[in-house]
């Protein structure tokens, strides 16, 4: 098979691995035990930091209170990883499920059904599996239960039947859960009772040892075992399952006793020449942990420009150094990613050929000192050799890895591009939905992968504010004399990806993170100080429009803000027009309605945007509380061919005539639409028949072809 047949491969299947929605409740439900995981990290840090004065100092303060409280952290945490993951899994794939009654449930039964298929009864049963070593259990206990709830959300009569019954909610979703729960119960114990009864094993777990076991059967300490040995072990990361733990009898049968071979050696007067040891794979082979990772985070900090990849592995690269891998592994992910863990297997095994020819050939001495897994990089190399050149060797591995990694880091930045730009045009359809429903998306709330973006470009806005990612753009308007009279202020936000985010959408994610307050505080420094501009240079009588909502007077009292900033930058209140949208307006109530007419008696002039023929449109416009409208743009977009709307568009204008209001027509997009308004009376213009929105450059540049005549 060509490379680029296993290129394509690797792609299709990751593809895969990321739109199954029970590969992505895997992923996630081990995503969310990285706090979980970094607060083991460091207690096992601070547990084995590999110093006698520090060790003695730490198992006697306090009486050894202190230590023992670490020790109890590290249990509660990395101890019971593959237990906290039995419930983490089936919550995550309950929350993309429609039917939320079975939510209450689900993580009972992924940490139920965790017990039964590891033998919780049986008289030998040990704490230590609900470590990393549990980890394959608890993965396919999830699987089980999540499978098993998933046909019973197909089948809805009962659930709806229960809907019925006037009970308290949590009643409905603790009775919605029996059948499920008893059936994912029922089947994991039949599984149980196969393992005693055709495997002679008490658990899962047990019988994945054996077979773990079986596959190194006969073989000796050599470089062949070793490489099938970490081939082995990163295999079982794919699945977030903790290799070295699975393999832990495995490397004490084949490699515990090379270290104590090669001290009888010197002993003896002899020279050491077992090169395989744990102590060997540990300070050579998996540096940083699993995967050799080091040369992952090294890759990503130096190659990668993905904010979030360079944070993961600055977080991950303290405890790297003390071969904890688990942040990087689990977070950047490399968990259930197949482009990203074809390095992941191929480093350690370049890694160990590497080492293994440097003390076969004599260049850096084999391992005569066994040291704790937990030593850091350099120390390590020192303490398990003697020798500096073991140093040298790690720097040598370490650079040779991260340019392993480099193609694959680069390759999953672009591919994370591509789908993020997948998602944001998904969620910006979402908003233009809900527009057009007007409805409220509320899309933090939302129980799928929509929230989890929405948060992440939220993160992204407060960035961008400060970064100066934001810009104001100008949509010209102009007259039927072609005379520039303004422009509505626009906000535009090109996310780092490299595409703008639609307007609405920054609006509604700029609400739901409350950060509105600082959007609106540049939207109106912005444009007062670019207008003081416009009519120092241009022309006085040069007007902009800035978009307000019902939240800018009810939470960030935006009329105080507008006034600080015309005081601040000296402009004529007249040439700043405040502007809501009709839905806005009729819904807004009485502290809305009374910042706009406190604006508009300061002397700015109101503009209502989308507006239509509504019943409560209509009576909106009785209170004099607005100067212009703007039509509806589905009213201008389909005027040409669709005579009712030139009707209602006509009735408008003739409305204006006669209670003393003005209009303005957005979305013209061609000559006919625009003498065909001309024609019914309105005269004031925005849309790409004159010009698309402008930054402030182009924007005077528009002006000055469309200026203002003298009068």
């Amino acid at each position: 098979m060509s490379a680029l047949m296993l290129k394509e491969r690797a792609i299709k299947i990751n593809k895969e691995l990321k739109t199954k929605i029970l590969i992505i409740a895997i992923r996630q439900g081990l995503i969310m035990t990285i706090p979980i995981t970094f607060i083991g990290a460091i207690a096992l840090v601070l547990l084995y930091f590999p110093d006698n004065v520090y060790q003695r100092f730490i198992k006697n303060a306090l009486d050894g209170r202190f230590y023992n409280a670490l020790s109890l952290i590290n249990v509660c945490t990395l101890g019971s990883i593959s237990l906290i993951v039995s419930v983490t899994i089936p919550h995550c794939y309950s929350k993309m499920l429609k039917n939320k009654l079975l939510a209450v449930t689900m993580p009972t039964a992924g940490f139920l059904g965790y017990m039964i298929t590891m033998g919780f009864n049986y008289e030998n049963f040990s704490v230590n599996y609900f470590g990393g070593s549990g980890m394959f259990t608890s993965i396919l206990t999830s699987i089980v239960v999540c499978r098993v709830y998933g046909e019973f959300d197909k089948k809805t009569k009962f659930y709806n039947k229960l809907n019925n019954y006037a009970m308290e909610s949590t009643l409905i979703g603790a009775m919605s859960g029996f059948f499920p729960l008893a059936t994912s119960m029922t089947l994991l114990c039949v599984i149980r009772a196969i393992l005693v009864w055709v495997f002679k094993v008490q658990s899962l777990q047990e019988l994945f040892s054996l077979c773990a076991t079986a596959l190194f059967h006969g073989m000796g300490n050599n470089l062949g075992s070793a490489i099938l040995f970490e081939f082995a072990v990163q295999i079982l990361w794919l699945f977030g399952i903790h290799g070295n733990n699975v393999f832990d009898d495995v490397s004490s049968k084949l490699f515990e006793k090379s270290i104590s071979a090669n001290q009888v050696a010197i002993a003896q007067g002899h020279v050491p020449k077992e090169i395989i040891s744990k102590t060997f794979l540990d300070v050579f082979v998996n540096i940083g942990g699993s995967g050799t990772i080091l040369c992952l985070i090294f890759a990503s900090l130096i190659f990668v420009k993905n904010k979030k990849s360079k944070s993961i592995s600055r977080i991950g690269f303290i405890p790297s150094l003390f071969n904890i891998s688990e942040i990087i592994t689990f977070g950047f992910p490399v968990v259930l990613n197949g482009i990203m863990f074809i390095p992941f297997v191929i480093v350690p095994i370049i890694s160990l050929i590497i080492a293994y020819i440097a003390m076969y050939t004599g260049f850096v001495p084999v391992c005569t000192q066994q040291v704790e897994w937990t030593m850091p990089i350099f120390i390590s190399a020192y303490e398990a050799t003697g020798s500096v050149r073991a140093i040298f060797l790690q720097i040598i591995i370490i650079v040779v890895g991260i340019f392993v990694y480099r193609p694959f880091v680069l390759f999953c930045e672009k591919e994370d591009e591509e789908n993020l730009k997948v998602q944001i045009k998904q969620l910006t359809e979402s908003m233009k939905e809900a527009e057009k429903n007007r409805i409220a998306p509320e899309f933090i709330q939302c129980n799928d992968s929509r929230s989890i973006l929405a948060r992440m470009l939220i993160e992204n806005m407060k960035e961008g504010l400060d970064n100066g990612e934001f810009k104001i753009a100008y949509q010209p308007q102009v007259n039927s004399n072609n005379e520039c009279i303004g422009a509505e202020a626009l906000m535009r936000w090109k996310h780092p990806i490299g595409d703008y985010i639609y307007p609405v959408l920054i609006i509604e994610l700029a609400k739901e993170g409350e950060i509105l307050d600082k959007i609106e505080d540049y939207l109106i420094d912005t444009v007062c100080k670019d207008l003081k501009k416009m009519h120092e240079q241009y022309d006085e009588r040069l007007k902009i429009s800035i978009n307000v909502t019902a939240e800018s007077f009810k939470y960030y009292d935006v009329e105080k803000k507008i006034d600080e900033k015309v005081e601040l930058y000296g402009i004529d209140r007249s040439t700043l027009y405040i502007e809501i949208t009709e839905q806005q307006a009729v819904t807004a109530g009485d502290m809305v309605e009374k910042g706009l007419m406190n604006l508009k008696n300061k002397g700015h002039k109101m503009l209502i945007d989308d507006f239509g023929m509504g019943h409560t449109s209509v009576i909106y416009l009785q209170n004099d509380t607005f100067d212009y409208v703007k039509f509806d743009g589905e009213l201008i977009n389909n005027m040409i061919n669709n005579e009712r709307n030139c009707e209602i568009i006509r009735s408008i204008i003739e409305l204006s005539n006669k209670i003393k209001f003005n209009t303005i027509a957005e979305y013209v997009e061609n000559k006919e639409q625009r003498d065909k308004l001309d024609k019914m009376g309105c005269n004031i213009y925005q849309g790409y028949f004159y010009s698309m929105p402008l930054f402030y450059d182009e924007f005077v540049e528009f002006i000055e072809k469309y200026p203002i005549k003298k009068k």
